[in-house]
């Protein structure tokens, strides 16, 4: 099965392939995860690179493999958390 990656990186960098991404119909919002080549991170293991971008918020960092997963874990958790609160109170 072929992969379909994102077209370019939102932000127009060289230094980053994008792997997954979700842009805003209007362009003005977007989130992204990508691989960084080395030219640019402080950390070698750092090799993914999350973007997000809207009105309030313009970051960009380089991620390990396990700030992934706990950031993931952190959610999930947060969102199970959220859905056992409203279940209990119906």
């Amino acid at each position: 099965m072929p992969l379909y990656l994102p077209e370019k990186c939102l932000r127009s960098c060289k230094d980053c392939s994008p792997l997954s991404q979700i842009e805003s119909d209007d362009c003005q919002s977007f989130i992204c995860c990508g691989q960084n080549d080395e030219t640019t991170r402080k950390e070698k293991q750092d090799r993914f690179r999350l973007c997000w971008h809207n009105e309030y918020i313009n970051e960009m960092t380089n991620w390990d493999e396990r700030d992934i997963k706990d950031t993931l874990s952190v959610l999930t958790q947060a969102l199970s958390i959220d859905a056992n609160i409203n279940a209990n109170s119906q």
